[in-house]
């Protein structure tokens, strides 16, 4: 029997995935065809946009929204699919925004307030730290540390057992 526990005044879409023991805090709003892993906990005020994947034993903070609209979306108010992918063992701290159209390995994690837009590729056991910002259509390898307030400009390439220290542009 699956079971998962939901906090007051969530929304919940259709064609979703809830894996065993996942639990919604208040006023969550989990869109259509998304896919929560196992033991997955979603703090309350968070958005799970369409067509996102989290994997088991993920944790995602309060006020974070994962799977956010691509600029097509602004302009013509139209669902365009832009699936985004967060492996396992994910920790997502609060006020997080992570586009969707992104791949996300195994044991990734933030700081608060971080930003990542679409098209990134990230690996296994990559760490970002508070308020850094990942300009999108990046490539970062694994066991990566992004400290506090990083900047990674637009088509960036990060390879693999990388640190990069607090406010590096």
């Amino acid at each position: 029997m699956n079971t998962f526990k939901t906090g007051r005044n969530c929304i919940i879409g259709e064609n979703v995935k809830i894996g065993e023991n996942v639990v919604l805090g208040h006023n969550c709003v989990i869109e259509d065809g998304v896919v929560l892993g196992n033991n997955v906990y979603i703090d309350s005020n968070t958005i799970i946009r369409r067509s996102v994947i989290i994997g088991d034993r993920g944790f995602v903070g309060a006020n974070c929204i994962i799977g956010e609209y691509w600029m097509d979306f602004c302009l013509d108010r139209q669902n365009h699919v832009h699936s985004l992918s967060i492996g396992k063992n994910a920790l997502i701290r609060s006020g997080s925004i992570i586009y969707a159209g992104s791949q996300i390995g195994d044991e990734f994690q933030t700081g608060h307030q971080v930003t990542i837009r679409e098209k990134s590729k990230i690996g296994d056991r990559v760490s970002v730290g508070t308020l850094s910002d990942i300009q999108g259509n990046c490539t970062i390898g694994s066991y990566v540390r992004l400290h506090s307030n990083v900047h990674i400009g637009q088509l960036s390439v990060i390879d693999s057992f990388v640190w990069i220290f607090p406010y590096v542009v």
